[in-house]
């Protein structure tokens, strides 16, 4: 929150008048006063306890002129202790944590570190950084390393505006960094958050998959005798399957010769016979046997 200093002394010296009224109106009252007297005190107590702040009066550029902004977070602000340690086992002699400045450190001139001063002390007093400081800015404009021409005259007017802009708009830029800082925190929590959450989660993955791991490690010795006792099972199974096979084709082929023989027979014991019995027939009994087969037929048709 910033306050300019116009604002702070309205503030201060309304809340004044307003004890002092107040004083007043409940102080035992004097044996001259009358009580018309009191009650009249009582009652403009009563009137400017209730009376509203002023209208805001007419504001200029120049009223925020050297305000001072108060970050929200300074209250809950505290230093890292010097053993503080997120897990016992950090390193904090090669890897410390970054000492974060709660404000930047001191300024002289509005632009010149303090410590450059300090620096000076031991060897040449107060006056010695001044001293040095003009002598350089003197041994640069003689010997020319910085030119005195026309657009040095720039220079005074620009160091008076860049003091005036510190002095008038430093606390809101202040401020908006103060934001744009807070913000990216509120990332970086976020995302600490989400990988937390995440870390979380491979760790009870861990737990779950070593507490399967153990229980696996109890039966493992009875699942491989019963995966050693199948796979004999099946070995068995396929070498007896493969004996049926063989057995059942070596069979087959027995039964297939044994046909194929007497079918052999069979046709050799017929054609033999026909051919006795044609070579016992002459050319008379053929024709006879053929007259006779033809009359057969006759009457056959005429019965049919």
């Amino acid at each position: 929150m910033a306050l300019s200093r116009p604002v702070l002394r309205d503030l201060i010296g309304q809340r004044l008048r307003q004890q002092v009224i107040r004083f007043a109106a409940t102080a035992a009252p004097p044996a001259k006063l009358k009580k018309d007297d009191v009650a009249k005190l009582k009652s403009d107590e009563t009137a400017v306890s209730h009376v509203d702040l002023p209208p805001k009066k007419m504001t200029s550029l120049f009223d925020d002129y050297g305000t001072v902004y108060v970050s929200p977070y300074v209250k809950d602000w505290r230093p890292t202790p010097k053993d503080f340690k997120e897990y016992p086992e950090r390193d904090l002699v090669n890897f410390p944590y970054i000492d974060l400045k709660l404000y930047p450190n001191k300024v002289r001139l509005g632009f010149i570190p303090d410590s450059w001063f300090l620096a000076f002390y031991n060897k040449t007093g107060v006056t010695g950084p001044y001293l040095f400081g003009w002598g350089l800015v003197f041994f640069l404009l003689q010997k020319e390393i910085v030119p005195i021409d026309e657009q040095l005259i720039l220079l005074p007017p620009l160091l008076i505006i860049h003091f005036l802009g510190q002095k008038l708009f430093g606390h809101h830029i202040e401020k908006f960094v103060d934001e744009v800082v807070e913000a990216h925190y509120e990332e970086f929590r976020e995302y600490r958050r989400e990988q937390l959450a995440d870390v979380r989660d491979h760790r009870d993955y861990v737990t779950r998959a070593t507490k399967t791991f153990d229980g696996l490690t109890e039966i493992l010795p009875a699942v491989r005798r019963e995966n050693v006792a199948l796979q004999l099972e099946a070995t068995y199974r396929e070498r007896v399957n493969q004996v049926y096979k063989e057995m059942k084709r070596r069979v087959e082929y027995l039964v297939e010769s044994e046909v194929t023989k007497r079918r052999f027979e069979q046709k050799h014991m017929v054609d033999w016979i026909v051919d006795q019995v044609t070579k016992s027939f002459g050319p008379k009994e053929e024709k006879a046997m053929l007259s006779k087969c033809i009359a057969d037929l006759k009457v056959m048709s005429k019965s049919a």
